[in-house]
Formats: C-alpha cells, sequence, structure tokens
C-alpha cells in the first residue's frame, strides 16, 4: 500500500504523578498561569464531580487539563510538529504547576491521518483480527 498523504491531526503530552504525591493545584495557580493578551479568550471549568480542572487557551491553540494524578496539555493547532510549541509550553505548565511533584510517566500521543493510493475496504483491514463470521 502506498501512503499518498499523512497529516496530524491532534497531539497531546501526559504527565502522570505519584498517587500519594499529588496535590491537586488551586484555581488560582491554574489561572495565573498565562496572563495578558495571551491569555484573551481563555476559559476554565472546574468540575467537581470527575475532579478534574481544565484551561482552554485559543490563542495560544492549547488546553490544560488536570486530573487526579495526571496533567495533559492538548495541541488544537492541527500544525505539524515543528510549526507547534506544545513540548515547550508542557514543560512550562509542569514546571509552574508541580515544582516539587516527581513524576512516574509522561507521554506523547499523536493521531495522523493516513491517505493510501488505494481504496482500503474495510472487511480486509480487519480480516486479520475479527473472525468472518459471527
Amino acid at each position: 500500500m502506498e501512503i499518498t498523504s499523512k497529516s496530524l491531526h491532534h497531539a497531546n503530552i501526559v504527565f502522570v504523578f505519584e498517587e500519594n504525591k499529588f496535590v491537586m493545584p488551586d484555581n488560582s495557580a491554574i489561572l495565573s498561569l498565562y496572563k495578558g493578551q495571551i491569555a484573551g479568550g481563555a476559559n476554565f471549568a472546574d468540575d467537581v464531580t470527575l475532579r478534574a480542572k481544565v484551561l482552554d487557551l485559543p490563542r495560544l491553540k492549547i488546553q490544560i487539563s488536570v486530573e487526579p494524578y495526571r496533567l495533559r496539555i492538548d495541541n488544537n493547532s492541527q500544525q505539524e510538529l515543528g510549526g507547534m510549541m506544545l513540548v515547550k509550553e508542557a514543560i512550562a505548565v509542569y514546571r509552574q504547576l508541580f515544582p516539587k511533584t516527581p513524576l512516574t510517566g509522561f507521554g506523547f500521543n499523536f493521531d495522523i491521518y493516513y491517505q493510501f493510493k488505494e481504496v482500503l475496504m474495510i472487511k480486509n483491514f480487519f480480516a486479520r483480527f475479527v473472525e468472518p463470521q459471527i
């Protein structure tokens, strides 16, 4: 199968913390991450039920989510990796919100769309994983 094009659809970075050393940051700490024009149009949500705090920054085209034991920074720009500031922003947010909290891990997630020269039949695609009969 020949690939004719590929493009980045979505990317994020996730930091995972030790459960017993994680302290959820105050709303004021999250809201003070960005100031001035760059923070224009920002939206903040504190969902007590989900125990999650989300700061959406449309001018930077990123979204910061703090959940129990996890920090996630999503790139909403749909730019290729060389054109986005995801890694730089993610590290800055981590250092500001969790300067003394040890990590247990971190990861990069990428959703990439591929276009093939030939049409891929869905039945052929899943034939290796699923029995053809129910």
